[in-house]
């Protein structure tokens, strides 16, 4: 059975939509990130702190992303490419995320 929304926790690194300072990128660290997909697009994004700050978003439609797997020796996790840049969803067992996105149809390749 396919999800109709599936939500993980995880970190995140997401272009910035306006550069703050010297800031061309947004980070947060596990367990703030969320990747939330669904079957005509995915975000990532941070909870909010107690200040309360906008925080960016990252929306890709499903035929515009094409998703890979990143695993180097501190770093495991997903690419998510689009015309806006590379974002990226930081996990250790990413899997069931796997299965999740290719039972949607998401284009996924296996990556470095």
């Amino acid at each position: 059975m396919v999800p109709v929304e599936a939500e993980f926790r995880g970190g995140i690194n997401i272009p910035r939509p306006r550069r703050l300072l010297w800031q061309r990128r947004f980070k947060a660290t596990r367990p703030l990130g969320r990747l939330t997909i669904t079957p005509e697009e995915l975000s990532i994004w941070a909870i909010p702190g107690s200040n309360h700050w906008a925080y960016p978003t990252a929306t890709m439609a499903r035929s515009r992303v094409k998703v890979s797997r990143v695993s180097k020796l501190f770093r495991h996790g997903l690419a998510f490419v689009d015309e806006t840049g590379v974002s990226y969803f930081w996990r250790l067992r990413t899997k069931r995320i796997v299965t999740i996105l290719e039972s949607l149809d998401y284009v996924v390749n296996e990556g470095s």
